[in-house]
């Protein structure tokens, strides 16, 4: 008997947990974060979770005794489960592994690996309720997870499963489709993908091989499929660059810490325009870490048009003082940005109004915003602050940005090629209007429950 419980990402964005269970070999797809139902609970970090029981009390991880460490509230031996496979590293898809029991292998591509590594060793709170990998003054790093790295097309045999991993194009490195061969028959999970990147071969092939293998089912993710602006990194670049060309003082760039792409295509636009790009030190720190983990990258943190910028703090974290050691000649703080207005582009946030308040720009400078638009209440509420100190600070904002999941076109295509059995739309907030936008392909659509159980 093989079946799919549904315990996250049906109905919603995010919090992708989709157990697969085949004659006793059991597999996690995804155990994202819910950010979405948590905001509705708690207000960080004023009010937040101090333990997994508070997570279960409130349905925002499965409810499934013996799962997870630290928990009060059962006395349950521990849950056989065969392993987590993460199909790429955005939280909303791998963080709550760190409230599952320390020895559940991870099973991933050695690029997502390298990410989640890169993004656990620059946190800077103590407040986790588990860990997966820390960076200590004392111990160095520590990885409290076993991660089993699939070499990308190989298949790997789990128990009565089969997986491959076949890389896509999305917002972060690191992102897979699987194909998984049960003794039932073959489902194929896109992950969270596009066709408009980089990278968008990547995803054609990924496209192609699900098709050969004839899928029963297909979890396709729809985070886009009721509305979408079309625009590809190569619109961005462009966009960015014309913006660069005609501001002659400081230009400040917001986008992901964790987007590769985009860090590759301000950079080029910086080497255009006669510029440094002066990036935070945690996207130094990801670089650092991806070539320490020897994961190719078109870039490196050696590139000379690199600098590194240095907030004002009273206290150092180890990556930070790490990053010091190694390069002392490309960290520069505010006054170094100041003095260097018209031969920097800045990487950005927020969260940094503070140093940019120290710089201040000198008239002729601007910022763009290279990230999603807000799409929730709080998003809307940080967009109103950002406005506000522009407007204090005599900033015009622009916006260019390509999202990294696929427009309902793209999403349309992607299920006319693989051609399964049946579709299960998932990580969408419209899994109706799903179903009615791919009706005319003849192909069944099964929309889930959650924690609704699926046969093949």
């Amino acid at each position: 008997m093989t079946s799919i419980t549904f315990h996250g990402g049906v109905g919603e964005i995010g919090g992708n947990a989709f157990l697969l269970d085949d004659g006793g070999t059991r597999l996690f797809l995804d155990f994202g974060k819910n950010y979405g139902k948590e905001k509705w609970y708690f207000d960080f970090p004023l009010l937040v979770p101090r333990k997994v029981d508070h997570f279960l009390n409130l349905n925002l991880v499965p409810n499934i005794p013996g799962l997870y460490h630290d928990v009060e509230s059962t006395d349950a031996g521990k849950y056989q489960l065969d392993g987590i496979v993460i199909s790429h590293p955005h939280t909303d898809h791998f963080d709550n592994i760190r409230l599952l029991r320390d020895d559940y292998p991870i099973y991933c591509g050695a690029d997502t690996r390298a990410m989640i590594l890169a993004r656990e060793f620059s946190k800077t709170s103590s407040e986790q309720l588990g860990v997966i990998a820390k960076l200590t003054q004392t111990g160095g790093k520590e990885i409290r997870r076993t991660f089993n790295t699939i070499v990308p097309g190989r298949k790997a045999t789990i128990g009565n499963i089969g997986l491959q991993l076949h890389p896509v194009d999305h917002s972060i490195r690191g992102a897979y489709g699987t194909i998984i061969e049960t003794s039932r028959g073959t489902i194929v999970y896109t992950g969270d993908f596009r066709m408009h990147g980089p990278r968008a071969s990547t995803t054609e092939a990924f496209l192609q091989k699900a098709r050969s293998m004839e899928p029963d089912i297909l979890l396709v993710e729809g985070t886009h499929v009721s509305e979408s602006k079309v625009e590809s990194e190569v619109d961005v670049r462009e966009k960015i660059d014309k913006i660069v060309h005609i501001t002659p003082r400081l230009v400040m760039v917001e986008f992901s810490i964790a987007d590769m792409d985009r860090l590759g295509t301000i950079l080029q636009v910086a080497k255009q325009n006669g510029r440094k790009l002066a990036i935070s030190m945690k996207q130094a720190h990801f670089l650092k870490t991806l070539a320490d983990e020897k994961i190719p990258l078109p870039f490196t943190l050696d590139d000379e048009a690199f600098l590194i910028f240095q907030r004002e703090k009273q206290r150092m974290h180890k990556f930070e003082n790490d990053l010091c050691d190694a390069c002392p000649d490309k960290i520069i703080d505010a006054a170094g940005v100041k003095r260097s207005q018209d031969s920097i582009i800045l990487a950005t946030s927020f969260f940094d109004m503070n140093e940019i308040g120290s710089i201040k720009p000198a008239a002729g400078s601007a910022y763009i915003l290279s990230s999603s638009e807000p799409f929730d209440e709080e998003m809307e509420i940080n967009f109103d602050k950002l406005k506000h100190w522009l407007d204090f600070l005599g900033l015009p904002l622009y916006q260019s940005h390509a999202s990294g999941h696929a427009p309902p076109h793209e999403l349309k295509r992607a299920i006319e090629t693989i051609r399964p059995k049946k579709v299960v739309p998932v990580h969408t907030t419209s899994p109706d209007l799903y179903k009615s936008f791919i009706s005319n392909l003849g192909i069944p659509v099964e929309i889930p429950r959650q924690d609704g159980t699926m046969m093949l």
